[in-house]
């Protein structure tokens, strides 16, 4: 087969294959993508946007069924939920490989123009990525102009950064979820602006989609969810009305 993935001006800028699909990321007249290609047939399984301004070179790494991109933006990417320091940073992010979605991301850099060129993971759960800084902070060292390699730890990021980031944007609407902690189940509480197609889903800290409810046409939601049968841990809980989007993190003890 044989695909037009997107218009003129595009460029491919990584591709890696699995068991299943094919990925890859690029740039579609200066708006940087990532999508999911189906092996057999060439079309689409999702497409995401990653951030407007130069693509840079972005790599994706999908080995032990986990999908790694890095890359370079400017400006605010609600996508990765980062917003570079000067005028353009790195990034390194581990996305949700049913979804498309992001699970964790990391801003690399400093107020200067900073990129990142490569990216390897090792079978040991290490991320390597290489570039170039006009000079920046990276973990606890602060370097001056000229070309990086960073060693950042797979196990450590899911720890800390495994979640989607909360403040990927203000909340669209006024919501409560309680208990929480919990130990079995919690109430969602929340007016609506007007009546909205209500869908809700949990995401464990692989990226994993644990719990998906549809709850219909509402202006209001009440719904007590439960989770009991979910191990103890922290959870993404994402509800979505039309086109608004709340995103909290439940735990469960």
């Amino acid at each position: 087969w044989s695909q037009k993935i997107n218009k003129s001006g595009s460029d491919i800028g990584g591709i890696t294959v699995d068991a299943q699909d094919v990925y890859i990321v690029g740039d579609s007249a200066g708006v940087q993508i990532t999508q999911r290609i189906n092996k057999n047939t060439g079309g689409p399984v999702w497409s995401q946007k990653v951030g407007s301004g130069t693509l840079g070179n972005v790599t994706v790494n999908a080995g032990k069924g986990t999908v790694y991109i890095s890359g370079t933006f400017t400006g605010s990417s609600s996508y990765l939920g980062l917003t570079s320091s000067g005028g353009t940073d790195g990034f390194v992010a581990r996305i949700n490989k049913n979804t498309g979605g992001p699970v964790w991301s990391q801003r690399v850099g400093g107020v200067g123009a900073d990129s990142i060129k490569t990216l390897q993971v090792t079978a040991g759960n290490d991320i390597y990525i290489g570039g170039n800084t006009q000079g920046g902070t990276f973990g606890t060292t602060t370097a001056g102009a000229g070309v990086f390699l960073v060693r950042l730890s797979v196990d450590s990021l899911d720890k800390t950064n495994s979640i989607l980031p909360i403040n990927i944007q203000p909340d669209a609407f006024q919501c409560n979820i309680y208990p929480n902690p919990t130990h079995d189940m919690f109430n969602i509480s929340a007016v609506l602006p007007k009546t909205e197609l209500v869908q809700i889903r949990m995401i464990d800290l692989r990226g994993k989609i644990v719990l998906q409810e549809v709850l219909g046409n509402q202006n209001s939601i009440q719904n007590t969810i439960d989770i009991g049968e979910l191990s103890n841990g922290v959870y993404i809980l994402q509800i979505q009305a039309g086109n608004k989007q709340v995103v909290r993190k439940v735990i469960k003890q």
